[in-house]
């Protein structure tokens, strides 16, 4: 029974240990797919009011630091199929995109493609729907509904969220060649000023630091890794006393077996 106990406390001791590093790996793994595959751009501002795609991309790029601009239209609108609805912020992107993409849990890209959507897999679950089959899409700014067919799940994107080419959403919502959201990446050394740049410029709204989130979390996950060294140490020492302890309660018991073998 006590070696049982022994065996028990040892493989509890590293159990703790995987299943601490596990996680903190799993988590790795999903920021590295959201930051790295799925939103790749530093700094997300969001635009007052719809404004031609030309003219915003024309007034981002004259921004100093700016090295690559892209522009997407991002609405909330309601999806319903099978007599099930659900309240989504749908985002609309160029097939080119390489700032916000539509990936996966493995960063493998999904394409809306042409009157295509990509939705999340709990979002696909609620409305019942699979690979292929339609869903109704509406926006509060159309009373019409317009007919998208499920092209994918990309369960990278975090919240209720789905993907549509940019002509799609245009058209469901009726705002032809309008975006209100623009993803930049900065030039080195020119992050700071194109933040500034964009949180000072009147038609900008709001600003999206990501790069800063990026580092929180790679600090966060820094730190993680820190607490699963000192889980690794106390585990280590718990183990390594557990045996000793059996050990040399093993050894009193025999005291008096090992006192004759001596005599003799």
């Amino acid at each position: 029974l006590r070696s049982l106990g022994t065996a028990a406390g040892v493989a509890a001791a590293l159990v703790l240990v995987m299943t601490s590093g596990a996680l903190l790996d799993s988590m790795r793994s999903v920021i590295d797919t959201l930051f790295h595959d799925a939103r790749r751009y530093d700094v997300a501002a969001d635009l007052v009011a719809p404004a031609p795609k030309n003219e915003a991309l024309a007034r981002v790029r004259a921004l100093p630091g700016v090295a690559l601009v892209e522009a997407s239209l991002v609405l909330p609108a309601h999806v319903s199929a099978n007599g099930k609805t659900e309240s989504v912020v749908v985002r609309g992107i160029d097939p080119d995109a390489k700032l916000i993409r539509s990936v996966d849990v493995g960063g493998r890209l999904v394409p809306p493609g042409p009157d295509g959507i990509v939705i999340t897999r709990a979002v696909g679950k609620t409305l019942g729907v699979s690979v292929g089959d339609s869903l109704e899409l509406d926006t509060p700014l159309t009373p019409e509904k317009t007919r998208f067919r499920v092209a994918g799940f990309a369960d990278a994107a975090l919240g209720k969220t789905a993907t549509a080419r940019l002509v799609d959403l245009e058209r469901a919502a009726n705002l032809p060649d309008m975006v209100d959201s623009v993803a930049v990446t900065a030039a080195p050394g020119r992050l700071a000023a194109v933040r500034d740049a964009l949180a000072k410029d009147e038609a900008v709204g709001h600003v999206d630091d990501a790069a800063a989130m990026r580092n929180v979390i790679q600090g966060a996950m820094a730190f993680g890794w820190v607490m699963i060294a000192a889980m690794l140490f106390f585990s280590v020492a718990l183990a390594g006393a557990i045996l000793y302890n059996t050990a040399t309660l093993g050894i009193v018991e025999r005291s008096r077996e090992i006192a004759t073998l001596r005599a003799l």
